[in-house]
């Protein structure tokens, strides 16, 4: 005869309780070894001992985003943390735009032929569109390239150098300058060429705002053509793309993100609903920020819900100043953490989700006299941790799981005996009651006649309410011949309790890390063989 079962593993509470007094071991094979028997019938009665152990409420509550801490005075608290609610990064907020400019002169040309070259020298501005940044004072640029396509009418060789005295190499301070010759066969070919330069690691210094200044220096050479031009045309455009910033300086305007998400929240496991009042929840939302301009954020729906119910978490509106780097701090994260008091009814729809949804704006107060900055590492983000102390009552909580669990040779037991002593130091009763079900689910028998209580611990005074005197409870539960013939077809165990606290509603408890509930469980197995 074997006997088999399967299980979660991590349980709720007292959810656990009531799957481990009963199922938590397993016959070994060897035990009811039938083929080693002589064909004869005999009968015998087998004890064994299935759990001697004391549970305590850390070895119950376990889930990924959840933990347990523990006061000085033991007082528990369970902490949720929800992980990254909102990320928003200074290379998606801040995308510099791909330029193009163009400029056009005319010039005088020599009325004769140059010894050498003739020297022609002007200057521009080249606009540059800071796109969604209102100004900046300097980039270090990571990428980059400047494309310089130039056309003229001047019928001689020539050579063109464009200087940008505000872009400068990091490597040795000298100005970007782009050199390039342009070759004439006479007024049918005219000069002109086209230069490509890239922008990795100079520094943009814009001494006028939106402007780049472009200093052209060109020199015709006498080259035998005929100098018969009496002006020189000059058109140079500009592209300037693929920008991306290491660094950035300026002041970069009042900057909106906004969040809007719905995550899952495990609180609870194996439940379907509940009613639970806590005395107190706390929330802590935790900034993180390295951007170099002032942040705030303002919470306009925190919530949680299931199906069709939802309860507020915090006001909407809820509005935090976030922190900020100083110029001292560049390319540091600097945190900050809010805390405030939420719904402590928040718990009382066995929440499922949680929605969030926030703005964060840099330069709320929209001053420039408030100079930014950025790197391309700079991001803020907020997420939030939410404690639950656990202080207050559970009028019910209602608990259903399903466990894997079959038999083999069931016709060989004249009689299963359960002896189960439990001690209880939690302030909480426990309402419960297994059954056994077909592949399909359909019930096929109960374990126990009527639902049984396994009883609390006697409740303490305020403030501490601490527990004495355990609940005990002592079952005998015989499962006879009748009906283990009807769970031949068992596939599933259906485990269902319904907790209730220490004189709930009326008095508030506490769970503490020291206490237990203690659980010995022995059975006894009359079988009959053939030997």
């Amino acid at each position: 005869m074997k006997i088999f079962f399967q299980t979660t593993n991590r349980w709720l509470l007292l959810a656990v309780i009531v799957s481990f007094l009963f199922f938590s071991s397993c016959y070994k094979e060897k035990d009811f070894d039938f083929d080693k028997m002589a064909k004869n019938q005999y009968e015998s009665e087998w004890a064994i001992p299935v759990i001697h152990k004391k549970y305590f409420l850390s070895d119950m509550i376990v889930d990924s985003s959840n933990h347990i801490v523990s006061d000085n005075n033991h007082f528990l608290t369970i902490v949720h943390f929800t992980g990254d609610l909102w990320t928003a990064t200074a290379e998606d907020l801040f995308v510099l735009n791909d330029q193009m400019d163009s400029y056009s002169a005319t010039v005088p040309a020599p009325a004769s032929a140059p010894l050498n070259y003739y020297e022609l020298n002007f200057s521009n501005p080249i606009n540059f569109n800071y796109g969604t940044l209102n100004e900046i004072d300097s980039i270090h640029l990571k990428s980059g390239y400047i494309q310089a396509i130039i056309n003229t009418n001047i019928n001689h060789n020539c050579e063109l150098t464009i200087e940008f005295p505000e872009i400068k190499s990091r490597t040795n301070n000298q100005n970007l300058s782009l050199y390039f010759p342009m070759q004439s066969s006479g007024h049918a070919n005219p000069a002109s060429g086209t230069a490509t330069f890239s922008l990795l690691d100079y520094n943009v210094k814009f001494s006028n705002p939106n402007q780049l200044q472009a200093n052209y220096n060109i020199k015709v050479y006498a080259d035998g053509q005929p100098f018969d031009i009496p002006s020189y045309t000059f058109n140079a455009n500009f592209n300037i793309n693929d920008l991306k910033f290491k660094s950035m300086f300026g002041y970069f305007g009042q900057v909106t993100d906004r969040l809007s998400d719905t995550v899952s929240i495990k609180l609870f496991k194996h439940h379907f609903e509940n009613s639970i009042q806590l005395k107190e929840v706390k929330a802590h939302l935790l900034m993180k920020n390295s951007f170099g301009a002032p942040l705030q954020f303002t919470v306009n729906n925190f919530s949680i819900y299931t199906g069709g119910e939802e309860r507020l978490v915090m006001t909407p509106g809820y509005q935090v100043e976030g922190p900020f780097p100083t110029f001292q701090q560049f390319g540091q994260t600097v945190m900050k953490t809010d805390s405030t008091f939420l719904n402590p009814n928040v718990l009382e729809i066995s929440p499922k989700h949680m929605a969030f949804d926030a703005i964060g704006v840099l330069n709320p107060a929209n001053n420039p006299l408030i100079r930014n900055f950025v790197t391309d590492k700079s991001k803020f983000s907020i997420d939030a941790r939410l404690e639950f102390p656990m202080e207050g009552n559970v009028n019910y909580f209602s608990y259903v799981d399903t466990i894997e669990f079959f038999f083999e040779s069931i016709d060989q037991i004249e009689f299963a005996n359960f002896r189960v002593y439990v001690e209880n130091a939690f302030p909480i009763n426990a309402d419960m009651q297994i059954y056994f079900t077909d592949t399909a689910h359909v019930v096929l028998d109960s374990l126990l006649v009527n639902r049984s209580l396994i009883p609390s611990a006697q409740v303490g005074p305020a403030p501490h309410y601490y527990t004495s005197t355990p609940g005990i409870k002592t079952l005998d539960i015989v499962v006879d011949k009748t009906r283990l013939a009807k769970l031949a077809n068992t596939k599933w165990l259906v485990v269902y309790a319904r907790l209730r606290s220490f004189d709930s509603p009326s008095t508030f408890v506490k769970l503490y890390s020291n206490q237990y509930l203690y659980v010995t469980v022995g059975t006894r197995v009359k079988i009959k063989a053939e030997y």
